[in-house]
């Protein structure tokens, strides 16, 4: 008898968070120079509830990015 061979489903990356309407950000460091210099940075909750900043960084084209903000004490 045959095996069934199901296409494995893709799992999330630890460096990617996802929106409800299925956008992919790539998870970059707060503290970074990319994310202090990305443009129209704003707040987004996602797929799973958390909230992110996203931004798109310059000469990132077609990428957006997506950071916790950094904690400071």
């Amino acid at each position: 008898m045959p095996q069934s061979t199901s296409t494995p489903q893709p799992q999330p990356s630890p460096h990617e968070v996802h929106h409800a309407n299925g956008l992919t950000f790539k998870v970059i460091d707060a503290s970074s120079y990319t994310a202090r210099m990305a443009r129209d940075a704003h707040d987004v909750t996602m797929a799973d509830g958390t909230v992110w900043t996203v931004g798109h960084p310059i000469g990132w084209h077609g990428i957006s990015a997506a950071w916790r903000p950094a904690v400071t004490a």
